[in-house]
């Protein structure tokens, strides 16, 4: 084969390659891009992890932050008086010592959240958002309702305790611990292994509540109701009822 083609097949062979090394690409990206922004696999969580998004004393005040993917913020002290922050990714976000007031968060993500000493009277829609492994402690949350018209019916739920028209948060493994919760609703909620432990639940609701493993080692009861709920495996060493 003379040099001319030589060169020539090589020239051809590169320009396929390059061809379909572009269709690849061009199908590639977007596939990655997508799956990115949908956190398959995490990559965009440790993202955030890495560099978490501050909003340390910021002023929200009736902003509209819904559909926000902001896991491991930083919202210490921050005012979010009224925002809008319906279907959020807010995992591991910290609310420490922030203002929720009215605050609307129906439909998010705010599994191990942490919400220390944080304002969270007349919040919005928290029956249908997942508060996994939140912390909630020594925070008043007093009149605070986890229960509405909103809450999802849980298919991990026993079914003598779902309700086919209302149904309550999902606050698997949360902590209450030394938390204020008088006259809060946790009626209907998702509350297995949640540890109340020193928690102030003086006439609290918790009718039809999932409370499979939860501690209430030292808690405060009087006048709490618990009708209908599952108490099965539940602690109540030295509690007051």
């Amino acid at each position: 084969m003379s040099l001319y083609k030589r060169i020539q097949a090589l020239v051809t062979q590169y320009i396929v390659f390059s061809v379909v090394a572009l269709v690849l690409l061009t199908i590639a990206v977007p596939v990655a891009r997508y799956y990115y922004l949908l956190d398959t696999y995490g990559l965009r969580t440790a993202m955030h992890r890495r560099n978490p998004t501050d909003f340390e004393r910021k002023v929200f005040t009736e902003e509209f932050m819904d559909e926000s993917f902001l896991p491991y913020a930083n919202f210490r002290h921050a005012n979010l008086n009224e925002v809008h922050m319906r279907d959020s990714n807010l995992r591991y976000a910290d609310f420490t010592d922030a203002n929720l007031k009215s605050a609307d968060l129906g439909h998010s993500d705010l599994s191990h959240a942490i919400f220390h000493r944080a304002f969270l009277r007349n919040v919005r829609w928290l029956d249908s958002s997942t508060f996994r492994n939140a912390s909630f402690r020594e925070t008043d949350i007093s009149w605070v309702s986890f229960h509405g018209m909103g809450g999802r019916n849980r298919p991990s739920k026993p079914k003598h305790l779902l309700d086919p028209s209302s149904g309550g948060a999902d606050l698997t493994d949360a902590i209450f611990e030394g938390a204020i919760c008088q006259h809060t609703i946790f009626s209907r909620c998702l509350l297995v292994r949640a540890n109340f432990r020193g928690a102030d639940c003086r006439e609290a609701n918790f009718n039809h509540a999932d409370l499979r493993n939860a501690d209430f080692t030292g808690a405060d009861l009087r006048d709490a109701e618990f009708e209908g709920a599952d108490t099965t495996g539940a602690i109540f060493t030295n509690a007051k009822r």
